[in-house]
């Protein structure tokens, strides 16, 4: 262990952060090294960081554009890469339910299965979101099954991707592709 991470009381195994405010190094704080450990996958440090303090949904920096910071949390970072034993340990903790939709996003869109499944446990009210934001057939298929409602915006979203397995799954489900083109037509003649 270096003398900075005993001084800062890091673990060797987490990256050591700093940054530079007002010609003084600052080490970094409970959320930035545990952001850090959930990227990285490590569960001890995470652990650690939660038994000090840190708070898995904040952002580190209030300093940042709104949707960054919403996004920039230990949990979306953990769903992103598919941490799911990271995330279940984050989500034990009184995770913000706001901080929780760009978490499911990220699983989503990554094609993270089981993150997706327990975030769902968390916050079922964003499913339909999260619908809109698959790229694969299995995570379409996946979420029906959860629930989600086969919206307009979603088929747009398939149709678009040239998806055809997403569309048939879609349609399967109640997708009317008559109310997506209607959908998407309105839109579409209210931007002009």
């Amino acid at each position: 262990m270096s003398w900075l991470h005993k001084i800062l009381g890091i673990r060797r195994t987490e990256p050591l952060l700093t940054r530079a405010v007002a010609n003084e190094v600052v080490p970094p704080s409970l959320e930035e090294r545990l952001i850090e450990a959930s990227k990285s996958g490590d569960i001890e440090s995470v652990k650690h960081l939660l038994s000090l303090g840190a708070q898995p949904g904040q952002s580190p920096s209030s300093s940042l554009a709104s949707d960054y910071r919403r996004e920039n949390t230990a949990v979306s970072h953990a769903a992103s890469r598919g941490h799911v034993s990271i995330l279940s340990l984050l989500l034990e903790c009184e995770v913000d339910i706001e901080a929780l939709k760009p978490a499911l996003t990220f699983a989503v869109v990554n094609g993270n299965h089981e993150a997706v499944t327990l975030l769902l446990k968390y916050c079922p009210m964003h499913i339909d979101m999260a619908l809109t934001s698959t790229r694969d057939v299995n995570m379409t298929i996946l979420l029906l099954k959860h629930g989600a409602k086969p919206s307009p915006s979603a088929m747009f979203h398939a149709i678009e991707r040239l998806d055809d397995q997403s569309v048939s799954a879609l349609l399967e489900a109640g997708a009317s592709l008559k109310e997506c083109v209607e959908t998407q037509d309105g839109i579409l003649r209210h931007l002009d």
